[in-house]
């Protein structure tokens, strides 16, 4: 079977055109994100790939929970992805469709994971660092992982720099393995 980001490419493509020419990236954003959301919950995702539930109630259910965030041409992305078995797609849509959005936007989109939650002037003066370290925009989302035990962790574009004290345990751990 074809890669998750194969098949979903072509969909997250049009519909990054798509909302760059209305100049509706920031809205079809947040419609993909709660689309995304009502996917992944398990009952919702079990109950849309169950091959009993029409195409339609399927269509209907997505717009129903999502209504807050339709977009123009909504129905008729979702009833393209429906048509063609691609609605369990979305999240790889959303992630494939937020990189374009990242890419013509300039900016680049990092996960920065802690062992503690970070307090927001901490929180700014990391993405003040980051700005001035990659001369680019931030799009930051921070995550809190115990198990780091202290430092950090930072993926940006699939770039890692692990400057976490479970990172620098590992490494001495390997180096005294060899």
């Amino acid at each position: 079977m074809a890669e998750l980001s194969t098949l979903a490419r072509p969909y997250a493509k049009a519909v990054f055109e798509y909302a760059k020419a209305k100049g509706a990236l920031n809205e079809w954003a947040d419609f993909l994100y709660a689309l995304r959301c009502i996917v992944s919950n398990d009952k919702i995702g079990g109950h849309l790939l169950d091959p009993n539930v029409k195409s339609e109630a399927r269509i209907s259910l997505l717009i129903d929970l999502a209504s807050q965030w339709k977009v123009n041409e909504s129905e008729n992305f979702l009833r393209l992805l429906d048509v063609n078995n691609r609605i369990m797609l979305i999240p790889t849509i959303e992630q494939i469709f937020n990189t374009f959005k990242s890419d013509e936007e300039n900016t680049l989109r990092a996960i920065v994971s802690t062992a503690y939650e970070m307090d927001e002037s901490d929180k700014l003066n990391f993405e003040t660092s980051l700005k001035k370290r990659f001369n680019q925009s931030f799009e930051v989302t921070y995550k809190v992982q115990k198990e780091l035990i202290g430092g950090v962790l930072i993926n940006v574009n699939d770039r890692i720099i692990d400057a976490s004290l479970l990172g620098k345990l590992n490494k001495l751990n390997d180096s005294l393995r060899a």
